[in-house]
């Protein structure tokens, strides 16, 4: 029991203690009721203005339910924990000055009350405690029952929840707290007042939207779209850039600005991507010429495309015209910046020139030889009729040609020694194409000396120049008609000039070629002929790798034998497997070129094998294996 001084006297509190324990809640019996939420430490009153400081005889709580006794007023009961009080004296006999109470935990029971000067009362509970459930439920959907009903005490209720069709049940509150269900809810043993309310959300579909590099998608991501809404969205490419597809679920669709989902119902995608737009530039060029380059050429929007101008030997360019203008240009001409489709032409006219003899002596056998002059027909057959065999160029490897060009040197064979004359277009100077290692060049019209050779890029690294009478010599002067070997150490150009120094009109041409020595002489004629001065023979063995690599389909294989050997030469695949052997003999001193012509053997890398002997000291022997691709 406690001592609490409530109103304006001090009573014995039996109950209180239970209240304060059970809810933090305290009832006075005497000057009203007042209650406390926070341990005591405060107090307000709770009382009904119609027995505001009577004296409380007792309390008697059924769940969340109390009942009071109020002396000289009657029965009271709360159901919203002492914030409103009705009174319940229906069936009181005597006076109403109640002075004790109490109650059935049972919900069919009843509830006692002592009255003075009456005797004893009481009352089912069911007849005094009548809970309602308030039901209500948002747009679009429903919950049944709904409305306010009155529920019969300690009995349960169940209610179902219902969207709409294109809607979701959001949520469900009770009594103002969100529960787990979202189809119904059932109340237990109602003994209290409740609330219920569900609330509906249309259902909602994502939509993937994606733009790829040079455009946009607008909005883009994951978008949220409401169930049986549109939702459009907007593409639009970057500045020179163009819409190359849109694809809808996978499938590609016609529009190109914009799509429209309409009565979504589905999730679904979109994709939007994108080209740069490109423009195509026609060149050509007329007879006795060349631009490069040539056809149509594919031009992406806002890039720079340069085409190269040149003519013939003899000729010169004269006129280029530019989508129908034509322009001052006439050794290159570059389209800047580009944004539309356009054309270029280069035509050619002869240059003026008197015709030339040019004349110099054959030996029998191999000759190095070259075109000095500009003819009309330049076939091997017209050119040198009394030769014994083709005109063999080089290009890592000897290839025979039926008809000659300016600035190439040639291997070719007569039976006997004779003098020739060429008459023609004088060549007055030449640029020559040359790939790393040795190559084969030609003459002009006049001689013209090494020193006064020049290079693109400027400057390039060579070997001596080496004419051929019988054995390879080196040279200071260009002659007319003769062809030579030299061995330079990247790939660019040769210029060659006779008379007032060459002005070049292609950028990059500053100074002439810087010649370094070298004790290698260059391959033998095709048939591997060479002479048998050991002063230009190879001083040690050695394998080349194969030229071209990788290679279709064919390649070629350079060895050099400082001593006569006896050589095997084979070709190998991954798995060690032998594919070819391309020599198994007997071979002199000296430098050989062999090549691998492959029609049937399939893509990989293959291994080939040198293995020679010298014949005159058989301890003395060389091996060696490199490597190459066949790529088909």
């Amino acid at each position: 029991m406690r001592m609490v001084q409530c109103g304006r006297s001090f009573r014995l509190l039996e109950k209180a203690e239970q209240f304060l324990f059970m809810g933090l809640q305290a009832f006075t019996m005497n000057g009203g009721i007042f209650r406390t939420t926070d341990s005591g430490a405060s107090w307000a009153a709770v009382n009904s203005s119609t027995w505001h400081n009577a004296p409380i005889d007792a309390f008697a709580p059924f769940g969340p339910n109390i009942f009071a006794a109020v002396f000289d007023h009657g029965v009271y009961l709360s159901t919203d924990n002492g914030n409103s009080w009705l009174q319940k004296n229906e069936g009181l006999s005597g006076g109403i000055n109640a002075l004790s109470i109490a109650a059935s935990p049972d919900p069919n029971g009843y509830v006692f009350t002592g009255i003075s000067w009456g005797g004893a009362w009481k009352r089912p509970i069911s007849q005094m405690i009548t809970p309602t459930i308030t039901a209500t439920a948002g747009s679009h959907g429903t919950i049944s029952p709904s409305g306010t009903m009155v529920v019969p005490l300690g009995t349960n209720s169940s209610f179902t929840v219902r969207p709409d069709a294109q809607y979701h049940t959001d949520s469900v509150v009770v009594d103002g707290v969100k529960v787990d269900s979202t189809t119904g809810y059932t109340f237990h043993n109602v003994v209290s007042n409740h609330t219920i309310r569900a609330v509906f959300l249309n259902d909602t579909f994502q939509i993937s939207a994606i733009a790829g590099p040079n455009g946009t998608i607008t909005p883009s991501g994951t978008v949220n779209v409401a169930c049986g809404t549109n939702r459009q969205f907007v593409i639009a490419p970057l500045t020179g850039c163009h819409v190359d597809s849109v694809t809808v679920d996978r499938e590609k669709v016609d529009s190109i600005s914009s799509y429209t989902f309409s009565n979504v119902r589905a999730p679904h995608t979109i994709e939007a991507w994108f080209k740069i737009n490109g423009y195509t530039t026609t060149s050509t060029a007329g007879p006795n010429g060349s631009i490069f380059p040539s056809g149509s050429t594919y031009v992406y929007w806002g890039a720079n495309q340069q085409f190269t101008i040149e003519p013939s030997p003899g000729y010169h360019v004269d006129s280029v015209i530019v989508d129908g203008v034509n322009v001052d240009s006439t050794a290159s001409y570059t389209f800047i910046d580009d944004t539309c489709n356009h054309t270029i032409r280069a035509t050619f006219a002869p240059n003026i020139v008197t015709i030339v003899k040019v004349g110099f002596t054959l030996s029998s056998r191999w000759n190095l030889i070259s075109l000095p002059v500009s003819l009309i027909d330049d076939s091997v057959q017209s050119v040198y009729p009394m030769a014994v065999s083709g005109a063999f160029a080089y290009s890592r490897g000897y290839q025979i040609r039926y008809r000659l060009a300016n600035g190439t040197g040639y291997w070719i064979k007569f039976s006997a020694e004779q003098n020739d004359t060429l008459t023609g277009a004088p060549i007055t100077q030449d640029t020559v194409n040359v790939s790393s290692g040795w190559n084969l060049v030609g003459s002009l019209s006049s001689p013209i000396p090494v020193a006064s050779i020049q290079s693109i890029p400027a400057g390039m690294v060579t070997s001596s120049f080496f004419g051929y009478q019988g054995s390879y010599k080196t040279v200071d002067t260009i002659q007319p008609g003769i062809g030579y070997w030299v061995r330079v150490a990247t790939d660019g150009k040769l210029v060659l000039s006779s008379g007032s120094p060459f002005t070049p009109r292609i950028a990059g041409l500053t100074a002439g070629i810087r010649i370094v020595a070298t004790s290698e002489i260059p391959p033998p004629p095709p048939d591997g002929e060479i002479s048998t001065n050991e002063s230009h023979l190879p001083v040690v063995f050695a394998l080349e790798q194969n030229y071209p690599n990788p290679f279709n389909p064919s390649t070629s294989i350079s060895y050099s034998l400082p001593k006569e050997s006896f050589v095997c030469l084979k070709v190998f695949d991954v798995l060690g497997r032998g594919v070819a052997t391309l020599v198994n003999e007997t071979k002199r001193a000296g430098y050989f070129t062999v090549p691998w012509n492959v029609t049937t053997t399939p893509s990989s890398i293959y291994f080939y094998r040198l293995e020679a002997v010298d014949l005159t000291e058989p301890t003395n022997s060389f091996v060696q294996v490199r490597k190459m691709l066949l790529m088909k």
